[in-house]
């Protein structure tokens, strides 16, 4: 999971601007912060791996020096790993991290693809929920604080589905006011 994390990261990074390496792992190390900590050796595999399958180019400028640009097929792979890179079935870390990158990528990939991303994002949301109450349901011998921390998370993924569905309904209505005026997202 952490290669193909790695590699979203970077992709997503590129897909916004050129950057210098150096840049780019400090700028991936940023985002993912607060939820994973790779190392700067990890991230500098990543890099020379996406390379590598043409998914990132050098371009040379005389001004910046060398900066990582992503190429169509790291663009194909970006939009891949949005969709496929799996949720695991608990909230954890990664979770939470593919979360927040997924959320800060849906502009940047076609909205067929922002659609679904939109769509397998809630089905998790909705997932967890009905977990929670399936544990709400069974007498909690770990403690009697637990029904308030569960309640907590309950508030706070369906917060997070609220969230996904106002974006889902603005996605919807920016794909149909695009279509309605004939003019390409």
């Amino acid at each position: 999971m952490s290669k193909s994390l790695s590699d979203l990261l970077i992709l997503s990074v590129a897909a916004r601007k050129k950057v210098a390496q150096a840049t780019m792992i400090s700028v991936v190390k940023d985002i993912a912060g607060e939820y994973w900590t790779p190392t700067t050796d990890v991230l500098y595999e990543a890099v020379e791996g996406l390379i590598n399958k043409h998914c990132l180019e050098i371009e040379y400028s005389a001004v910046n020096g060398d900066n990582l640009q992503i190429t169509e097929i790291g663009l194909e792979e970006f939009s891949l790993l949005l969709r496929v890179l799996p949720d695991s079935d608990t909230e954890n870390r990664y979770s939470r991290l593919l979360e927040n990158v997924r959320l800060r990528s849906l502009d940047l990939v076609p909205e067929a693809v922002a659609g679904i991303v939109i769509e397998q994002m809630l089905k998790r949301a909705h997932s967890l929920i009905q977990k929670l109450e399936q544990q709400e349901r069974i007498p909690d011998p770990e403690g009697r604080f637990m029904d308030v921390w569960r309640n907590a998370d309950k508030q706070d993924l369906a917060n997070r589905t609220n969230i996904l569905s106002e974006i889902a309904k603005t996605n919807l209505l920016t794909i149909k006011t695009s279509r309605e005026e004939r003019r390409p997202f």
